[in-house]
């Protein structure tokens, strides 16, 4: 990170989380979790053999590592099965969500390697940079005699509202409910609108007699 000399600090000198803000997006660098000795299909994702036809006692196998006469030998850095894990891992674009300043902590969302009490380092985010690098600061962007600065012991993210959906809660037109139970409270005729002679209807083709 370049920064001016002004902005410098000292050699040895203890950074706290106040030097984040949440929101914020950070790269954490870490040793992942030793796993031990995997074979292909777990340390390169391999697909592996068929489960059945034509397989015997290898469904798990990387297949071949390559040819007989030429080159007549396995290449560098060919994938294979060995030692998955205990490697430096950067696990980059993950955002702070909240910060205790008094117990000086940080709430990151997101995984972060190794397994708990791993020493990991945290720094800004080397892609969503928390200001622009071209914008050069030609003056002091604080000062302690005329801003007033009262530290907080926990500050949180508050992330933006999403828009609004479709078809809100409380819409203000009537929705199909609101009509169906309009129709419903409307008091019904005890006699028919129309009614038609039994004599045009025919016999009851179930009781032979007629409607």
């Amino acid at each position: 990170m370049k920064i001016t000399k002004d902005a410098s600090i000292p050699v040895g000198w203890t950074l706290h989380a106040n030097h984040f803000v949440p929101g914020q997006y950070v790269d954490v660098r870490g040793r992942s979790t030793g796993k031990g000795f995997a074979g292909g299909m777990k340390r390169h994702n391999f697909h592996g053999q068929g489960a059945s036809h034509g397989v015997s006692l290898t469904h798990r196998s990387i297949g071949s590592t390559g040819m007989h006469s030429k080159p007549g030998r396995v290449f560098k850095n060919t994938k294979m099965p060995g030692h998955l894990g205990c490697t430096t891992t950067y696990v980059r674009n993950l955002r702070i969500f909240r910060i205790d300043l008094e117990r000086n902590l940080l709430y990151i969302i997101g995984s972060v390697p190794g397994k708990p009490g791993t020493v990991l380092q945290i720094r800004d985010a080397y892609y969503f940079p928390l200001y622009q690098t071209s914008e050069a600061v030609t003056t002091a962007t604080f000062d302690g005699d005329t801003v007033a600065f009262e530290p907080k012991t926990t500050i949180t993210f508050v992330p933006p509202q999403r828009k609004q959906k479709l078809y809100p809660t409380n819409p203000p037109f009537p929705t199909f409910i609101d009509r169906l139970m309009q129709y419903e409270s409307f008091t019904q005729p005890t006699e028919p609108l129309y009614s038609i002679p039994k004599k045009f209807l025919g016999p009851n083709p179930f009781t032979g007699g007629s409607v």
